[in-house]
C-alpha cells in the first residue's frame, strides 16, 4: 500500500489550480465584463479560458466536484438550453410592453422562464432523448424533419411575400 494515498498529490493540486483559475476567470466575466467592452472580441476569451479549465480539471478537482456537482447546479445545467430559448423572448417582451418595467416584474419573467424551462426539459426533450419517443426510433426524426421542413416552407413564403398581410412594410415605419 502506498503511504501517500489519501493524501493530496501534485496531480489533484494541479487539477484543483486549474478549477480555481477557470472559475476566477467566470467570475471575473461576470463582474467586469460589461456594455462599455467590445464584446465579443478578445474579451470573450476571458469566460471561454475560465470554461475550458474548469472542463479540464475533471471531476476529481474540489471546485467541480463539491460547487458544480451541487444538485441546484446540476438542475440548472439541464435546464440551460431551454432556459437560453424562453429567457430572452420573455424579457424582451417585457422591455417592448413597459419601456422601463419594474425590476419585480423581470424577476417574475426570469422566474417564469426558469419555469417554462423545466416544462420543456420534463416534456419535449427527456421524451425525445430518452423515453418512447427516443431519437432511436425512426418516428421522432422523420417527425422533426418535416417539422424543420415545414417552417422553413413558412419562412421561404414570408420572405417571398414580403411579410405577412396586414403588417406595416417597412418603409412606412422609417417614414
Amino acid at each position: 500500500k502506498n503511504p501517500c494515498d489519501g493524501a493530496p498529490n501534485i496531480i489533484d493540486n494541479f487539477k484543483n489550480l486549474k478549477a480555481c483559475l477557470g472559475f476566477a476567470l467566470i467570475l471575473v466575466a461576470v463582474l467586469f465584463l460589461d456594455k462599455s467592452k467590445a464584446y465579443p472580441g478578445w474579451w470573450a476569451l476571458i469566460p471561454i479560458l475560465g470554461a475550458f479549465l474548469l472542463i479540464a480539471a475533471g471531476r476529481e478537482a474540489w471546485i467541480n466536484r463539491n460547487l458544480l456537482a451541487n444538485p441546484l447546479m446540476v438542475f440548472i445545467g439541464l435546464i440551460s438550453y431551454p432556459l437560453y430559448l424562453w429567457h430572452w423572448p420573455l424579457l424582451s417582451l417585457v422591455r417592448i410592453e413597459l419601456t422601463s418595467p419594474s425590476h419585480a416584474l423581470e424577476i417574475a419573467a426570469i422566474v417564469l422562464s426558469v419555469f417554462l424551462s423545466w416544462l420543456t426539459y420534463e416534456y419535449l426533450e427527456k421524451p425525445v432523448r430518452f423515453g418512447k419517443f427516443s431519437v432511436e426510433t425512426k418516428t421522432v426524426p422523420a417527425v422533426l424533419i418535416v417539422f424543420i421542413v415545414g417552417i422553413g416552407l413558412v419562412g421561404m413564403e414570408t420572405y417571398r411575400s414580403d411579410g405577412f398581410a396586414g403588417r406595416f412594410s417597412f418603409p412606412e415605419v422609417v417614414q
